[in-house]
């Protein structure tokens, strides 16, 4: 140990020395020793007497003074910065409240996450089941496709026919009235599931009204100027569909000139008198109905117009004719009693029969039984219903001839 003076500064180095206070509290000494030895504490030595001479009073920077024996002491050099404390983070302890809301809260994570995954797959079981259960959505029909609530349809004979020629061709129906042309023609759309079009082909048919026309307007400079407006058909024909050409040879010859563009699979365009040309869409198909092929004349019908040989090689010809089979389908479907569907097939087949040994200019077709079918619905009574639909149409001479 050097010899003590007075202002000279020291630093603890024994954590197991021994203070005393003036009160004399060993248990505070023994915390104060503590406290010092944990953060370096720099002494002063302020007093030596008689009664300490071996323990003499120092005094701590906080203003406390205590008795400590001086080889428990180091010297330091008081021109050196003392040797900043330690600051160490006080250790945190959990309280026993929180340390339960951390156990009660895992637990709840760790139910409900399970109940979660429970509920889950027990919601998406009964959506499942509630959505096999629930009927299926019918899908759109396409424009003017009958509806299967009102009217059930019933595949005629040259349906598959028709089917796989449109994919590629241009089809030409033809057949005598009512034996279900046009309505083919929708289900065919139906069945492609594509828009359907139809274009009444009307007596006097203009070029303007079949393809379009120049119209005559006023431009931003106040100067008149022309503009072609296309028609339907173009507009549509852009786009996948079903365009029916209904009853094509009435249509003025020099006016169905225009549609040889758009029906000639080598080009299937047109370039109107503007410069613009209109391409027909990949998958846009045209069938054309009429009661002749454009070519003959039969007992009962003639073509309105006889058409260039230039249109007619671009359709594939299929004729179509009644279908008994369909027929008797549609009776049956009917669900009317038996004894009516036995006087409907009876008196169909008598009359046709008649018709043509006589050589009528008539058809009976199968859109007048259905005509009848709907009849007797309405009023149960085949006889009354048969004649409506078929014979209350004919002149008293034609009448007389087929004897019903």
């Amino acid at each position: 140990m050097s010899l003590l003076l007075w202002g000279q500064k020291y630093i603890l180095n024994n954590p197991n020395a021994t203070l005393w206070f003036s009160d004399h509290d060993p248990d505070r000494s023994n915390r104060q020793v503590y406290d010092w030895w944990k953060e370096p504490a720099i002494f002063e030595l302020i007093e030596i007497d008689s009664d300490h001479a071996l323990n003499p009073k120092f005094r701590y920077p906080n203003g406390e003074e205590a008795f400590i024996n001086p080889r428990h002491l180091t010297p330091i050099d008081v021109t050196e910065p003392a040797p900043e404390p330690k600051e160490e983070p006080a250790p945190v302890i959990p309280t026993t409240t929180k340390g339960l809301d951390d156990i009660m809260s895992l637990f709840n994570e760790t139910i409900q996450g399970s109940l979660r995954k429970e509920i889950d797959a027990l919601a998406k079981d009964i959506a499942k089941k509630l959505a096999e259960a629930m009927p299926k959505p019918e899908p759109p029909k396409p424009e003017g496709a009958p509806d299967p609530k009102d009217l059930e349809y019933i595949k005629p004979a040259i349906w598959d026919r028709v089917y796989a020629f449109l994919k590629s061709n241009n089809i030409l129906v033809f057949g005598p009235a009512g034996c279900g042309k046009t309505l083919m023609a929708r289900q065919l759309a139906a069945a492609y599931d594509e828009p359907f079009y139809a274009i009444s082909c009307s007596g006097g048919m203009r070029y303007s009204q079949l393809i379009g026309g120049t119209q005559l307007t006023v431009g931003k400079d106040g100067k008149q100027v022309t503009k072609f407006v296309p028609s339907k058909l173009l507009e549509r024909m852009q786009e996948p569909g079903v365009t029916l050409l209904d009853e094509i040879f009435s249509i003025d010859p020099e006016a169905a000139q225009g549609l040889n563009g758009l029906l000639d699979y080598g080009t299937r365009s047109i370039t109107v008198p503007d410069g613009t040309t209109y391409k027909v869409h990949p998958k846009h198909k045209f069938i054309a109905c009429a009661n002749t092929n454009g070519r003959t004349v039969s007992r009962t019908y003639t073509a309105p117009q006889m058409q260039d040989g230039s249109l007619l090689s671009r359709f594939l010809k299929v004729k179509m004719d009644y279908d008994e089979n369909v027929e008797a389908m549609l009776l049956e479907k009917a669900k009317i009693p038996k004894k009516a569907q036995s006087y409907f097939k009876r008196s169909l087949d008598k009359l046709r029969g008649t018709i043509r040994q006589a050589q009528m200019p008539l058809d009976v077709g199968t859109r007048e039984l259905t005509s009848a079918i709907r009849a007797y619905k309405a009023l149960p009574d085949e006889k009354v219903a048969f004649e409506a639909a078929f014979l209350n149409g004919l002149s008293e001479t034609e009448r007389a001839k087929v004897g019903m």
